[in-house]
């Protein structure tokens, strides 16, 4: 693989109670290029947690998964499974960095999830040593500090009941496609691919970035 770093972006769905229903991932490079997907749902959650599953916000995307499913677009395997795909893909890429817009959301989803579906035998989701970046804070110290940022998000509503301007994923992503009506997924590959494009942007403004996790880097963008 030569000496390209390798990221590995991850977005995962949960259900109320922060147990991963949907992971998707891909392999990516600095510049956002895109070498390698995956998709999967997580049966020990949506056939082995039916109660559980019945509190996650977006289960009315449910029947979408059963088409990707059916169209080999999407697997459905335990999570254990699913883990060894992810040891086996950061090996063959020689990844050793995992990033996720709110990085902190992903890995303690993923960390509960797999301690419940194994009895606390594992508690890990990711390879020991592995380093985290967070696209969320990484997009705040960055292109959302730009006063044309601002502007859009004034300009077009992207603000919170509390005055104070929109972060998420999906702004992040129409300001950097100027796509003003984009609506996130919340499919967990689908976001992948938007938060692979933010990180990139990020990184392209060569400003120094945190990288790993700023608690509520929302508040770097609202700091006036």
């Amino acid at each position: 693989m030569g000496k390209k770093k390798y990221i590995l972006v991850v977005d995962v769905e949960g259900t109320a109670h922060g147990f991963v229903y949907d992971i998707g991932f891909a392999v990516a490079d600095l510049q956002g290029r895109i070498y390698e997907t995956f998709s999967g749902v997580v049966a020990d959650v949506v056939i082995g947690m039916r109660e559980e599953m019945n509190t996650a916000y977006y289960i009315d995307k449910l029947p979408q998964y059963v088409n990707r499913i059916a169209e080999d677009k999407t697997i459905c395997k335990d999570l254990n499974t699913i883990r060894g795909k992810v040891f086996e893909v950061m090996g063959r890429y020689q990844i050793n960095t995992v990033a996720a817009y709110n990085v902190i959301y992903d890995r303690g989803a993923l960390n509960r999830t797999i301690a419940a579906v194994t009895d606390g035998f594992v508690t890990s989701f990711f390879p020991e040593n592995t380093v985290f970046w967070d696209i969320w804070g990484m997009a705040c110290e960055s292109i959302l500090q730009r006063k044309t940022y601002k502007n859009a998000a004034i300009e077009n509503g992207w603000i919170t009941d509390k005055g104070n301007i929109k972060t998420g994923a999906e702004f992040a992503y129409r300001y950097i496609s100027d796509n003003k009506v984009f609506e996130e997924e919340h499919i967990g590959l689908d976001d992948v691919i938007i938060e692979t494009a933010i990180m990139a942007a990020a990184i392209a403004t060569k400003k120094k970035l945190t990288r790993t996790e700023i608690p509520q880097p929302w508040k770097l963008v609202n700091k006036e």
